[in-house]
Parts: C-alpha cells; sequence; structure tokens
C-alpha cells in the first residue's frame, strides 16, 4: 500500500480521515499532530503523497510545505492542502506555493477520494514507466554482458523498480475544489 501522511492537529479531523480511509486497502495512513514530528516522519516513512493542514501550531502549512521542498529526500512528493481557508486568494496562495490540490473544509469527501486516486494514479504511471525502463536496460546489459551475468542485471533492475516505487512524484493537475459537498457529505472544519 501507499503511505499517506495527514499532518493536522485537530484530533477530530484525524480519526475522520482515518475512518475515510480505512477501507482502501491500497492506502496506508500514517498521521502526526505537529509539523515538526511530520517533517521527520515525512523523511523516515517515505510517503507517497502528504495532506497537510494549513493552520498548525507553530508552523503553518506552508511553511511545512517550504521546508519540504527544500530537503532532497522529501522535496518531490505530492502535497495536498486541506484548510477552512476558503477563499479565492487562500485557494490561489496554495496553488502558488505548490500544492498539488488545495482542499477546503468541511470537506467533500469525494473530491478528496477522488484527488487522492488521481495522484495516486500519477504514481503509479510513473510506476510502470520506471518498470518499462528498468526491462529496456535489463535487454540492453543481457547483450552487454552475456546470459550467464544475465542474473545479476536482473537483480539489479529488481533493486532499482523497488526503489521507483518508494519513490514520490511531483504532481501538478489534480482535482482542485473550493468549499461544498456534491455529495453532502463533509467533514467539519477545525478553524
Amino acid at each position: 500500500p501507499r503511505t499517506v501522511l495527514y499532518v493536522e492537529d485537530n484530533p477530530i479531523n484525524t480519526l475522520l480521515m482515518e475512518a475515510l480511509l480505512e477501507g482502501r486497502p491500497d492506502l496506508r495512513l500514517v498521521t502526526a499532530a505537529l509539523p515538526t514530528l511530520g517533517l521527520d516522519m515525512a523523511r523516515t516513512q517515505s510517503p507517497a503523497l502528504l495532506l497537510l493542514d494549513i493552520q498548525l501550531p507553530g508552523m503553518n502549512g506552508y511553511e511545512m510545505l517550504r521546508r519540504l521542498r527544500e530537503d532532497p529526500a522529501t522535496a518531490a512528493i505530492p502535497a495536498v492542502a486541506i484548510s477552512a481557508n476558503a477563499t479565492a486568494d487562500d485557494i490561489a496562495r496554495g496553488r502558488d506555493a505548490g500544492f498539488a490540490a488545495y482542499l477546503t473544509k468541511p470537506l467533500d469527501i469525494d473530491v478528496l477520494l477522488q484527488t487522492i486516486d488521481a495522484l495516486k494514479a500519477k504514481l503509479d504511471v510513473a510506476l510502470n514507466v520506471e518498470i518499462g525502463t528498468s526491462v529496456n536496460a535489463l535487454d540492453i546489459v543481457r547483450r552487454a554482458v552475456g546470459k550467464d551475468r544475465a542474473h545479476e542485471a536482473l537483480a539489479a533492475a529488481t533493486k532499482c523498480c523497488h526503489s521507483a516505487a518508494a519513490a514520490p512524484l511531483s504532481a501538478s493537475s489534480t482535482p482542485r475544489a473550493a468549499s461544498g459537498s456534491r455529495s453532502g457529505a463533509t467533514a467539519a472544519p477545525s478553524r
């Protein structure tokens, strides 16, 4: 499963996200209540996707995203802003800051899940491209080193593919939402 890191200081919103994603065997949700813990977890948990509240204690989501982008280990992880700040200026600021999407509270659950699925699909496409590239490279190596050393090349290609599966992808075109719910199911705003 792909790891999703949710950084949110409101325990009710964290519980809601856990409930929303618990039925998704393709996702593993990890949470952090503080941005400093979230930064550490982004480095150690290698999440495929970040969900960041904007109004966090001690450091807002924009500053957290800036720090994540400065770190080569976390720079390419797609991040989704989740905020009660829902004006057009807030949404534009989030996009300009580099968030892959900006979702507003109360959360439109359908849009949240569509956004996660769209970003997950981008990761899956990147992995397939990486695997295809590795298979092509294996064919080239097999021809270069001969059949008897092909197993070593296969092991190297497999290691490469496993690294690609863990590597995040930056996302630029995902569903973006303002407030409002098409399904009627929403999450309560925290602030």
